[in-house]
C-alpha cells in the first residue's frame, strides 16, 4: 500500500566544498531498446548495467511472456535468450503499466509474433496517443485494433509476417513511433524503408536506437533528414553495456545548481546520444561550471539566471529547468515543448501550477512556457500529478529553501526507484562527511 504521506525535503544546511558523486542507475531509454533488440536476436543476449524500475521491469516481463522467449533478472545483469523461429503471443492480456515507451516497443514487436497480443495499461497511458504507430502498422499488413478506445490502449495486435516494408510514420508527436517501427523492421534481413511525417521531435532517441541496434549487426541510413533506410545485416545475439541514466542525474546536477555545491557523475560515453545530457549546456548558459572529461561530467553551482531555451529535442529535461528557473534572476522561456502536454501528465500545466503554488509567475501557450522568480518562494506540497518527472524536478527547489514537501513522493519509482535514498545521502554528505564515494566507486 504507497505511503499517500508528503515528503518534507530538507534544505542543505551547509555546503561542503567536496564534489558529491552520485549513484545513477542505467538510462531507461537504452534498457528498453536493448530489452527489445536481445528479444529479436536468436540465442543469449546480456544487458549489463540495465535500469531496474517500473517502466523497464514491465517490459522485462511482458516481452518474457511470449513463449519461445526467456527472461531473466540478476543483480548484475538481465539475460534474454530466445529460441529459433517464431514466438507465440502470451494468452493473457499483459498490463505495461504506465510507460508509452514500453508500450510502443511492445505493440510493434508483438507484430512478429504468432498470435493475438493485448495489451492495457494504466488510465493516463489509456490516453496517450498510439494512432500513427497503430495507423503505420495497419499499413504494414498487421491487424491492430484499438478494443474500447480509437487511436488508444487497449489494443489487440495479431501477428503477421509484415505484407510492406516500406511505410509511412508521423513523428511530431514522439519519435517512438518511428523507433518502434525500426525494432520491429530489423527482425529480419529484408530491405526495409521508413518515411517520416512532419518535424520529428525528439530525434536524438531515434538516433540512439539506430545505434544499438549497429551494435548488433543491422544498420540503418538516413538518406534523407525525412527517410530511414535499412541496409543488409542480421539481428545477432549482444552483450549490451547501459551507461548511467541522463535524465536521473540531471536531478543531482540540477541540485548542486541549486545550491550552490559540486556533483559528479562518472560512466558518460563522450559520445553518448543520451538527449537530455542537453541539461548540462542549459546549466552553464544559467551560470554554472560544467566539467566533462572521461572520468567524470560534473557541475559546479552558482548564482543562477533565467535564459531562453528550445527543448524540442530534450523535453524531459524541461521540468528541472523550470524548477531551476524559480530560484534565478531573471525570466526563463521554454520552446519547443507541444509534445509535454501528452506525457505521463500535462507537464506544462503542472509545471506553470506548482512554479506559481512556489511563488513564481508562470505562463504558458501550446508549446511554450514562461517562469518569472519573484525571489520569495513559499512552502508548499508540491503536487506531482502522478508524474515521476515534476516530483524530482521540484525536489531541487526545496534542497535550497525550506518548507517545500513533495506530495505522492512514490511516483518516483518509475524510473528511478532510489531517487530518495540517493536525495538524501547528498544531503548527508553537505552535513558534514565530505567525503563520498571516488569516481571507481561511483
Amino acid at each position: 500500500m504507497k505511503d499517500e504521506t508528503p515528503r518534507l525535503i530538507q534544505p542543505v544546511r551547509c555546503r561542503s566544498a567536496a564534489t558529491f558523486w552520485a549513484r545513477i542507475p542505467g538510462s531507461k531509454s537504452q534498457t528498453l531498446r536493448a530489452l527489445t533488440i536481445a528479444a529479436m536476436s536468436e540465442g543469449a543476449s546480456t544487458i549489463r548495467g540495465a535500469l531496474r524500475a517500473a517502466d523497464t521491469d514491465r517490459l522485462a516481463a511482458a516481452l518474457g511472456s511470449f513463449q519461445g522467449l526467456r527472461v531473466t533478472t540478476n543483480p548484475d545483469a538481465i539475460e534474454v535468450r530466445r529460441d529459433p523461429g517464431r514466438l507465440r503471443a502470451p494468452a493473457d492480456w499483459i498490463d505495461i503499466g504506465a510507460g508509452a515507451a514500453p508500450a510502443r516497443f511492445l505493440i510493434a514487436f508483438a507484430a512478429g509474433a504468432e498470435g493475438a497480443c493485448r495489451v492495457t495499461g494504466t488510465q493516463r497511458l489509456r490516453d496517450r496517443p498510439m494512432a500513427a504507430l497503430i495507423s503505420a502498422l495497419q499499413t504494414m499488413g498487421i491487424q491492430c485494433d484499438s478494443t474500447e478506445n480509437e487511436g488508444r490502449l487497449p489494443i489487440i495486435v495479431r501477428g503477421a509476417p509484415f505484407a510492406s516494408r516500406r511505410v509511412e510514420v508521423d513523428a511530431d508527436v514522439s519519435s517512438q513511433f518511428a523507433s518502434a517501427l525500426m525494432l520491429a523492421l530489423s527482425a529480419s534481413d529484408e530491405p526495409a524503408e521508413i518515411r517520416l511525417h512532419g518535424e520529428a521531435v525528439s530525434r536524438p532517441y531515434l538516433a540512439m536506437t539506430v545505434r544499438m541496434l549497429a551494435e548488433a549487426r543491422v544498420r540503418w541510413q538516413e538518406p534523407t533528414p525525412a527517410t530511414w533506410r535499412r541496409e543488409a545485416g542480421r539481428l545477432q545475439a549482444h552483450s549490451f553495456q547501459i551507461e548511467p541514466d541522463a535524465s536521473s542525474a540531471g536531478y543531482f546536477f540540477a541540485l548542486a545548481a541549486a545550491t550552490g555545491t559540486n556533483a559528479a557523475v562518472s560512466g558518460f560515453a563522450a559520445d553518448s546520444l543520451q538527449a537530455d545530457l542537453a541539461l548540462l549546456d542549459a546549466l552553464a548558459e544559467m551560470g554554472c561550471e560544467v566539467l566533462r572529461t572521461p572520468a567524470r561530467t560534473e557541475v559546479r553551482g552558482a548564482p543562477l539566471r533565467g535564459i531562453d531555451i528550445n527543448l524540442r529535442d530534450a523535453p524531459d529535461t524541461a521540468p528541472t529547468i523550470a524548477a531551476l528557473a524559480t530560484l534565478a534572476t531573471g525570466p526563463t522561456t521554454i520552446t519547443g515543448i507541444a509534445h509535454l502536454r501528452i506525457k505521463e501528465s500535462d507537464r506544462i500545466a503542472a509545471i506553470c501550477s506548482e512554479a506559481s503554488r512556489l511563488g513564481a509567475r508562470a505562463t504558458s501557450g501550446n508549446d511554450w512556457l514562461r517562469i518569472e522568480p519573484t525571489g520569495d518562494l513559499s512552502p508548499v506540497v508540491v503536487q506531482c500529478h502522478d508524474d515521476h518527472r515534476i516530483a524530482m524536478a521540484f525536489s531541487v527547489v526545496g534542497a535550497a529553501r525550506p518548507g517545500v514537501s513533495i506530495a505522492e513522493p512514490w511516483c518516483v519509482a518509475k524510473s528511478f526507484d532510489g531517487y530518495w535514498s540517493e536525495f538524501d545521502r547528498f544531503l548527508q554528505h553537505h552535513e558534514g562527511s565530505g567525503g563520498g564515494p571516488t569516481p571507481r566507486d561511483a
